[in-house]
């Protein structure tokens, strides 16, 4: 990954996917961009979302479903936390 890719201010990634946890990408791509926030969407709040683990560290997440609404208020704070 080098530095052709620009900045990646967000990524936006479901806690469950196939062959790799949401939680397991945003780990892998951090060293590359540290100043990349994670914003997890979660349909589950049982042991395969991780959500113990979501609750323990404080990620920022949005549950499913959700309207475009709600997820424009919550890419907002996202963003803007830690300004």
């Amino acid at each position: 990954m080098g530095a052709a890719w620009g900045a990646i201010n967000l990524m936006v990634t479901d806690m469950v996917m196939p062959g790799m946890s949401g939680r397991a990408l945003a780990e892998r791509l951090a060293p590359f961009r540290p100043e990349m926030k994670v914003l997890y969407m979660l349909g589950y709040t049982d042991q395969k979302s991780q959500w113990p683990v979501i609750c323990e560290k404080g990620y920022r997440f949005i549950q499913k479903p959700y309207g475009l609404t709600d997820l424009l208020r919550v890419v907002r704070e996202v963003i803007e936390q830690g300004k």
